[in-house]
């Protein structure tokens, strides 16, 4: 498998009159020259000597999406290999070599909604400690109302152990804000370029398409908070990756972690943590990989002090309800979970606080897409 199950969701987007088979018929070209869409997305970040390696085609049958059991009609893998200019960094080349290894899969998810999905992993040769990690991505298309919707996640996978960790994921993280800008522009001008009086439309909106087309697509672009360093594993049945996303990708379900630390066994004034070594837990409010969560903007000894989650979307999502606590296995009766430390294991944690010096409890809350982006932020 590319991609690993911990990925950092980062955009969520609607295109107006994008064709689900325009992308289709792009990403399973044999010939990936000017046009297609991985070659754009590369050329608009300035590579050279792009070369794609032959397709190898896999068996049908297997999952589109974990989640949904679904009819894979084509999936396969190839290789790219290209040369990737650097922005000027202190000992960095002014290029490097990458290699890419994609796997498109292409068919429909269990119910019934056709889907294309597109896993990748990089790897940059020539960059300092560029054989310690790969940059893992996933993009997931699928038709709604006029248009494609439009999923982006990634995440950096550290193969090994370096000092610069937390470095590497900053700037990994920062260019994953331009990767999504050139993204949306690709895709908008294969709309314009694709606009003619006799095309074939996937959904039945022919009559809508002259007052949609001047709408230049809904979007959230997940803002990244810092990031600290941790040596456990997530578990995926109890702490998921946020945000959720619905099937229709209307609304995204976004949960985050309150983290409280008190001074000894013997005392009970629970605090956001405070020690050194705590990082970003100190923030109070983490994912589920305890760093700071990408939603809270506040600094971090603001957020310690707020007792309600003090998360701002995105421009482009409205929050729906309000802020409650999520039930969670072995917890006490107000949603506490109980530990010796901040364990990422779900096994670590109990309902009782006796000899805990650290607790956790879960909240959700749901955000809605708005209909427009009236002021950005």
């Amino acid at each position: 498998v590319l991609a690993p199950v911990d990925m950092i969701p980062v955009l969520c987007a609607h295109v107006p009159s994008l064709r689900l088979a325009q992308v289709e018929e792009s990403v399973l070209a044999d010939d990936w020259s000017s046009g297609c869409l991985v070659r754009d997305y590369w050329q608009a970040l300035g590579v050279s000597t792009f070369a794609a390696s032959p397709w190898q085609w896999e068996d049908a049958g297997e999952d589109v999406q974990g989640e949904a059991r679904g009819g894979v009609q084509r999936s396969g893998q190839r290789e790219v290999s290209m040369v990737l200019p650097i922005a000027p960094r202190p000992m960095c080349p002014k290029e490097t070599r990458v290699t890419v290894i994609y796997r498109v899969r292409s068919g429909s998810t269990g119910s019934g909604k056709r889907c294309i999905r597109i896993e990748s992993s990089s790897v940059s040769h020539d960059v300092p400690y560029g054989d310690h990690f790969s940059v893992e991505e996933e993009l997931l298309f699928m038709p709604e109302d006029d248009g494609v919707s439009v999923r982006k996640s990634f995440t950096a996978d550290f193969a090994k152990r370096t000092f610069f960790q937390s470095a590497i994921e900053s700037q990994v993280r920062t260019a994953q804000r331009e990767a999504c800008d050139n993204l949306m522009t690709i895709l908008q001008r294969y709309v314009q370029d694709d606009r003619a009086p006799d095309d074939e439309v996937d959904t039945p909106s022919d009559s809508k398409e002259g007052s949609q087309g001047e709408d230049d697509g809904e979007e959230f672009l997940a803002p990244f908070g810092d990031e600290g360093t941790g040596s456990d594993e997530c578990e995926q049945d109890e702490l998921e990756t946020n945000p959720r996303i619905s099937q229709d990708t209307s609304s995204v379900t976004i949960e985050v972690w309150e983290l409280q630390r008190r001074t000894t066994v013997f005392h009970d004034d629970w605090r956001a943590p405070f020690l050194p070594h705590d990082l970003d837990k100190r923030a109070r409010w983490v994912d589920c990989r305890f760093r700071k969560h990408p939603w809270v903007l506040l600094q971090t000894s603001s957020a310690a002090v707020c007792d309600r989650p003090p998360l701002e979307g995105p421009p482009a999502m409205h929050q729906h309800g309000q802020w409650a606590v999520a039930e969670v296995s072995r917890s006490a009766e107000d949603g506490w979970q109980y530990a010796t430390d901040f364990y990422k294991s779900p096994k670590a944690w109990g309902s009782k606080a006796m000899m805990a010096s650290c607790r956790r409890r879960r909240w959700r809350c749901t955000y809605v897409r708005a209909a427009t982006i009236a002021k950005p932020r």
